[in-house]
């Protein structure tokens, strides 16, 4: 879950709100490839996937699960392994 903008109600006209799926995880593993590119120029897409796998945190079950995927994105590593 994360915090994000949405719509308000009466005269409000935004608010934040929890929020959880695919649109709230893109934009965060999408800025930390963009760090990772940044960091390893010559990475390949196929490369890029594998590494963000690879470093992201193993979250619930053990390996992929219906809840977390793959894991959770973990900028720190993903630019320092």
């Amino acid at each position: 879950m994360v915090i994000s903008c949405s719509r308000g109600s009466g005269g409000s006209n935004s608010t934040y709100s929890w929020a959880a799926g695919t649109s709230m995880a893109a934009p965060a593993v999408s800025a930390v490839a963009a760090l990772v590119k940044q960091r390893f120029p010559w990475i390949s897409v196929g490369a890029l996937k594998t590494h963000l796998a690879r470093t992201a945190d193993d979250e619930g079950k053990k390996g992929n699960d219906p809840y977390y995927g793959k894991g959770f994105v973990n900028a720190f590593r993903a630019v320092t392994e």
